[in-house]
């Protein structure tokens, strides 16, 4: 008996995810192979011209990822990550999404770091007002340096966690393989820098949020990188959570100061406003759990699918049940601070 057909919206959202997978592998090979240091304008130049006249002797130097051994990405690893099953009908055209997106994005991204280290060396007019070429379509390159100033407070921003899929976490969870992140963090260490968070890039998958130093960098190679040494000696550093985090951080918070306005309206007695604020006075259990929704899950009538919508993640995305706890934890604290501040206002 064959396997059923996947139906349409959930085969579109598993290409989609293949596809940005693509994207994600695609670029990362593109700082494997070439770097981002400066090469020469001679060799930069090549590259552009050999990626615009597809000349085999210029692409053909380099390797596009896969889904093999090779690169330590494998149609299992696909699977799983797009939460398929083994068999799925769907997983062939989701292999064909991420292959073609892979290859697609590691020229994009060579011929952009191409552009940029001829525009950082030229001075001569070519760069944009932000100091990055324009794309061909005529619209403004996206700005690569990665500025990890925090505006409000002038001070170098550090994930105060690591991302769900943190290079240096145990079990590879960007399938980078320990050969090419060992090469990587040699080469940052080499240069006396730091790594930047992959979900905070200004070309990544939260673009708005602002670049930070990689949590996972910093906690192994805080004494060990020039950078990171001088930030910590300055006292340069201030904390902020990771961008999925603190996006379900501020729906928790929305969703629990919806909540208390529902608990407590303007019908309520005044008693049992002041029974509640003894009760948070005295951290009362009987009072706290009886007045407390639920945060998430079927009581709620918002579970974690829920979440990862509203989040613009999969289900299956390794940062999920974090941004839950984050969630959960933001809509507590959330809730009891407006019951507090509606009690002592009705208390009377």
């Amino acid at each position: 008996m064959s396997a059923s057909s996947p139906q349409p919206a959930a085969l579109d959202a598993a290409l989609r995810q293949a596809g940005d997978l693509g994207r994600r592998h695609g670029r990362a090979a593109v700082y494997w192979q070439i770097g981002d240091s400066d090469s020469g304008r001679e060799f930069y130049q090549e590259l552009l011209a050999g990626i615009a006249s597809a000349d085999p002797a210029i692409t053909g130097l380099y390797a596009v990822p896969d889904l093999t051994a090779r690169w330590d990405y494998e149609r299992g690893n696909l699977t799983a990550d797009l939460g398929l099953a083994a068999g799925d009908p769907g997983l062939d055209a989701a292999a064909g999404a991420f292959l073609a997106a892979a290859r697609e994005e590691f020229w994009l991204e060579a011929a952009r770091l191409a552009r940029r280290r001829l525009a950082a060396g030229t001075g001569d007019g070519t760069e944009g007002e932000d100091g990055t070429e324009p794309e061909d379509d005529g619209e403004p390159a996206p700005d690569y340096r990665q500025d990890i100033t925090d505006p409000a407070t002038g001070l170098s921003r550090l994930l105060s966690e690591r991302c769900g899929t943190c290079i240096l976490s145990p079990g590879d969870p960007m399938h980078l393989g320990p050969e090419r992140t060992a090469a990587f963090i040699k080469q940052v260490l080499a240069e006396r820098s730091y790594v930047v968070c992959h979900d905070t890039l200004t070309y990544g998958d939260f673009p708005d949020y602002g670049p930070a130093i990689c949590r996972g960098f910093f906690d192994a190679y805080r004494t060990r990188s020039a950078a990171l040494l001088i930030l910590q000696a300055g006292r340069r550093l201030t904390e902020v959570p990771p961008p999925l985090v603190a996006k379900a951080e501020e729906l928790g918070r929305a969703a629990g100061q919806t909540a208390a306005g529902q608990v407590f309206d303007g019908n309520t007695p005044g008693e049992e406003y002041r029974r509640v604020l003894r009760g948070i006075e005295e951290g009362d259990p009987a009072v706290l759990d009886a007045a407390e929704p639920p945060a998430i899950g079927p009581a709620a009538g918002y579970d974690p699918g829920d979440l990862a919508r509203d989040l613009g993640i999969e289900p299956a995305d390794r940062g999920l049940p974090r941004a839950v706890s984050a969630y959960a934890d933001a809509f507590t604290s959330a809730f009891w601070q407006e019951t507090e501040r509606a009690a002592r206002d009705h208390a009377g």
